[in-house]
């Protein structure tokens, strides 16, 4: 989580792990769960203090920052789980270390001040993972880049400024096998409705977060999709 006030901003990374955990001299994260088993979740204060600062550099290179304009930032891990067991917490760790009451706390004592436009804006200016929605309650998380509904579509998703929600609806009757185009989408995009019809074989493009290549995705395994905005410019290199 990524929590602004002002001219503060906290980092957070949160866990709900039961059972108890340790934490190595490298600074690994070693999870001891309830059922006997152990997972090793590396640096996780390393990880997000290291995605914390390279998020405050952008914002300060973005506006060209002085040190004396610079923000507030805290990186947080917060443990959340009430019956989770506490290590010894290394002094050197890259982020602070709370339970689930030290977090409220952070949240209630912080005294942020005016609100920042220009941290708002650097925030704003990213976009975050695409959803696809799939028959029977599956979904993919990742980045969808081209519709494959056609040159038109393609024009305007490419150029579009605004988040993309998509339903879309499946003939099921025996009928739908003689039909040229048994489904149809409706795209909505800053409050405008466009529908399309869907023939057999077309497929939206995505990449799909943990996979090395991009894939297609049959628009007839397809139920909804909720893509982001795009990001600003200054960030689509980032």
């Amino acid at each position: 989580m990524i929590v602004i006030g002002g001219n503060t901003m906290l980092v957070v990374e949160q866990k709900h792990w039961a059972g108890s955990f340790t934490i190595t001299d490298e600074h690994h994260f070693v999870q001891n769960r309830n059922n006997g088993t152990q997972h090793n979740h590396d640096g996780v204060a390393d990880r997000i203090a290291r995605k914390a600062r390279i998020l405050k550099a952008l914002h300060e290179k973005r506006l060209s920052l002085t040190p004396e304009q610079s923000i507030e930032m805290r990186v947080i891990v917060a443990m959340t789980h009430q019956r989770l067991e506490w290590p010894e917490i290394p002094e050197d760790l890259a982020a602070e270390m709370v339970d689930e009451a030290g977090f409220i706390k952070i949240l209630e004592t912080t005294t942020p001040g005016e609100l920042n436009e220009d941290l708002k804006e650097t925030l704003e200016g990213f976009n975050t993972w695409d959803e696809v929605h799939l028959h029977g309650g599956l979904m993919l998380k990742g980045d969808v880049f081209g519709l494959g509904l056609g040159g038109k579509l393609r024009s305007w998703f490419s150029e579009r400024k605004s988040p993309v929600t998509a339903v879309v609806e499946h003939q099921r009757s025996l009928l739908s096998f003689f039909s040229n185009n048994p489904s149809e989408v409706t795209l909505n995009t800053g409050g405008n409705n466009i529908v399309a019809k869907i023939p057999y074989g077309l497929s939206l493009e995505m990449h799909v977060v943990g996979e090395k290549v991009p894939r297609k995705v049959e628009w007839a395994k397809i139920t909804k999709i909720d893509v982001s905005k795009p990001p600003a410019d200054w960030a689509k290199n980032v």
